[in-house]
């Protein structure tokens, strides 16, 4: 069970490092729109 999880995190790693460039993308989209969506529910809390 543990080398199970073990080989899917290794292989996860694998695939992240050659896809480096595309998860360094995707994470940023990430965040930027974790924080808009935050900031907009903010401006909305505080005008109401």
């Amino acid at each position: 069970m543990v080398s199970h999880i073990l080989n899917q995190m290794v292989l996860s790693y694998r695939e992240a490092s050659n896809n480096i460039v595309l998860n360094t993308k995707w994470c940023l989209l990430t965040i930027v729109m974790t924080m808009a969506i935050e900031h907009h529910l903010f401006i909305r809390t505080t005008s109401s």
